[in-house]
């Protein structure tokens, strides 16, 4: 029976690398096959040893993600400090009608609800092969803003940036300095090359980008 066991978990973990090496989005397969068949891997161990393993390592499994979650909550806002908009896109088509067809710079984790709620396209995301558009994305968020539009931001061939102000920093920007385009927006302070399109209840605010 254990040569069958380990034979299933090796098929199993090339199938999860097979899937991870031609589509990103099936990168965290490995990790899930990995969780999934720790019993088979335990098997081979006395009852009473193995039991209190797997019991240990499923809350292992379970308790880390949700600690992980708790450590990386958006802070509280201070007493008498700026308060945050929801930032739900829930209702942004009518704000992105003007955009529609056209390619708009926006975080790339939204982009699966943009493109399900509008009619735009995005400059890009973590899906499939996704991976230069992506980087494209990452890069126009980087750049300092300056009096023109940054090369960055052109490379992404954005007409169009929606943004919505959030407590701390994002991610892509969070190991620069805080004079990136995001850290601009965020703040308020909105470069001479962008021209405020409209806004909406939940706090976002399409830009045109304008020469």
């Amino acid at each position: 029976r254990a040569p069958l066991g380990w034979a299933y978990v090796a098929l199993c973990a090339l199938v999860a690398l097979g899937l991870g090496y031609f589509y990103l989005l099936f990168t965290c397969f490995s990790a899930l096959f990995a969780a999934c068949l720790l019993p088979v891997a335990l098997s081979g161990m006395e009852g009473a040893l193995a039991g209190v393993k797997r019991i240990g390592l499923l809350a292992l499994i379970l308790l880390v993600p949700f600690l992980a979650a708790r450590a990386g909550a958006a802070p509280k806002p201070v007493p008498g400090g700026r308060s945050y908009p929801s930032c739900s896109l829930r209702h942004i088509g009518p704000l992105l009608a003007p955009a529609a067809g056209q390619v708009v710079l926006a975080r790339a984790e939204d982009t699966p609800e943009l493109l399900y709620r509008s009619q735009i396209e995005t400059v890009g995301s973590l899906y499939e092969h996704g991976v230069p558009a992506f980087m494209r994305d990452r890069a126009a968020w980087r750049a300092v803003p300056g009096t023109s539009e940054p090369q960055a931001v052109v490379d992404t061939g954005a007409k169009y940036v929606l943004f919505c102000p959030m407590p701390g920093r994002y991610l892509l920007v969070a190991d620069l300095p805080p004079d990136t385009l995001w850290d601009a927006l965020n703040k308020g302070a909105v470069p001479p090359w962008l021209r405020a399109v409209g806004s909406d209840a939940a706090g976002w605010t399409l830009y045109k980008i304008v020469p």
